[in-house]
């Protein structure tokens, strides 16, 4: 009788056993999946939109000012002197620095504003590439901000 109680548990061991190697085998499978277009998609709109609102708030280097009060005052007056450096440029700077900081080398950027200015002269996007785009307005200048990736992401 107790030989045939533990064959039983054995077994019972042995089913439990395979069971989690079933689900083991079963989330690697799963969760080595290479990422769908759709998820990278909701990735970089989500990274462009993020990165946006972060860069908006981000206070220039020794002042309590924002990156959104330089994008005005460049819009409205860009040969002003209150930053020392021409606003538009020294935003320039600014945007470029960060960019370098956040996107991969792979990652290119492109920032426009509504008078059609051009922010940033380099790494615009290639004509080829995946398009991320975010507008927005501040201080009744629009803005057009855009995160590119190659075709072979």
């Amino acid at each position: 009788m107790h030989k045939k109680r533990s064959q039983m548990e054995i077994m019972g061991l042995a089913v439990i056993i395979i069971i989690v190697i079933f689900v083991g085998l079963l989330y690697f499978r799963l969760s080595s999946k290479p990422q769908t277009l759709e998820n990278v998609d909701i990735n970089y709109r989500s990274q462009t939109f993020n990165l946006v609102n972060a860069m908006l708030n981000t206070n220039l280097p020794n002042r309590t000012d924002t990156m959104e009060d330089l994008i005005e005052v460049c819009h409205e007056d860009p040969f002003s002197t209150r930053y020392g450096d021409p606003p538009c440029e020294l935003l320039e700077n600014e945007i470029f620095n960060i960019m370098n900081q956040t996107l991969l080398p792979a990652q290119s950027f492109n920032i426009q504003m509504s008078n059609d200015r051009a922010l940033i002269a380099n790494r615009t996007c290639p004509a080829y590439s995946r398009r991320y785009t975010v507008n927005f307005t501040s201080h009744d200048v629009q803005i057009q901000f855009s995160i590119c990736r190659p075709q072979t992401i």
